[in-house]
This record gives C-alpha cells, structure tokens and sequence, in this order.
C-alpha cells in the first residue's frame, strides 16, 4: 500500500485551522449550534404564520377571486385527463371482453405449450454440448 505524502498532514491541519475562525453563522446550518437552529426555526416559522394571516384578507378581495377563478380552470385540467382515462380504461374493457379475452382463452395455452416445448429443447441440446465437452 504507498504512503500518504509528506504535504496530507500539514495541508490537513491548515484545513482544520481554517475552518475554526470562521464565525458560526458563515459556517452551513446543521453545524450553527442547536440554540441558534431552534431561533431560526421559531423565526422562520414566525415569518410563514405571520405571511398567511397577512395574506388572509387578501383572499377575500378581487385579487383573491381572480386567483380562485385562474385555481377552478386549473382544477378542469386535472379533471379533463381523469375522464379521458375514464373513457379509455372503459374502452379498453370492451375491447377485452370482445376480442383479447376470448384470444387469450385459446392462445395463452398454446403459448404455455410453446414455452415448455423450448424450454425442453434447450436443455436437451445444453446437455448434448456438456456432454460432448466432457468426453473429449
């Protein structure tokens, strides 16, 4: 195994060095001490409650309806592809019932037999070979 270079323990070291001058709050968020991620949290939290009741009466203005008008034609795009799965999910019973479903009655046997039919075939010539392989 080769040996680490000469410069890995000093450059380590700088490294580690460095990274303890850096104040807490240039450092990322899961390492800033636990009382100050509990602050931001209380903060942040305290900024959404504080958006949503601010924004509350805004709702109920003019500029509240138009966004509830442009969210109900948002909602016919969700509704538009359900029923258009609806119908194909329906078509494709129909289809089943009067055409595969009867097909499936009489090919999927013969498709068993088929499957068995290679299936003995193959080991009977991976034998032949393993065995001509074996004798010589």
């Amino acid at each position: 195994m080769p040996a680490a270079p000469q410069t890995l323990l000093p450059r380590l070291l700088e490294a580690i060095r460095r990274e303890s001058v850096v104040p807490w709050y240039r450092r990322p968020w899961p390492v800033w001490p636990s009382r100050w991620q509990v602050a931001s949290l209380v903060l942040m939290g305290g900024l959404l409650v504080g958006g949503v009741l601010a924004l509350g009466p805004v709702l109920d203005t003019a500029v509240g309806q138009a966004a509830m008008r442009a969210m109900s034609q948002m909602a016919s795009f969700v509704t538009n592809p359900i029923r258009c799965a609806e119908v194909v999910t329906r078509a494709g019973g129909i289809l089943w019932r009067a055409v595969f479903g009867p097909a499936f009655a009489y090919l999927f046997p013969l498709f068993l037999v088929t499957t068995a039919s290679c299936a003995l075939i193959g080991t009977a010539l991976t034998r032949l070979a393993l065995g001509r392989m074996i004798e010589s």
